[in-house]
């Protein structure tokens, strides 16, 4: 008999029973999702120190770091999901958390850059700049007489060129 278990861990808390998980992977999306559903509050501690009631909501914010890593009990355990806690959505008696992969992180910051002579490699490391995400190595050679990046959030649905 499989036995399913779960190590999930949101900033600084690790949850090892969730009410539900799903996971979203897809070349056809731009990025992978997750959305978690926890219970509104949990205790936390141990025998030694006591154990405190919190509310999940004041806990968890947006761009904590989330791993979801998924398993049966002595089978397998993989690690499905690695990203940031995009929002949370609190509907009693659960609280769910709507996660986002490393697209997160372009998504965070307004950009305006106007490039002559440029190529597609010199663009998305622009875009990728100081977020910690790096570019494949099979990036095609892709030249521009012009690209512009106009008030966007690093959202590559806005992107002109």
């Amino acid at each position: 008999m499989f036995v399913l278990k779960a190590h999930i861990t949101i900033g600084d808390y690790t949850f090892n029973q969730v009410n539900n998980v799903s996971v979203v992977k897809s070349v056809d999306l731009l990025s992978d999702t997750a959305e978690v559903k926890l219970p509104m509050s949990a205790f936390f501690g141990n025998k030694e120190v006591g154990f405190e009631r919190k509310q999940l909501e004041q806990e968890i914010k947006a761009g904590d770091k989330i791993t979801i890593v998924l398993a049966y009990k002595d089978v397998i355990e993989t690690k499905e999901f690695e990203g940031y806690v995009r929002f949370l959505k609190p509907n009693i008696p659960t609280l769910t958390v709507e996660c986002e992969d490393g697209v997160y992180l372009i998504r965070q910051k307004q950009i305006n850059k106007n490039f002559r002579k440029t190529t597609l490699i010199e663009v998305l490391e622009y875009i990728v700049e100081g977020t910690g995400i790096d570019l494949a190595a099979d990036i095609p050679e892709v030249n521009f007489d012009k690209f512009l990046l106009k008030n966007v959030n690093r959202n590559v649905n806005s992107l002109d060129h």
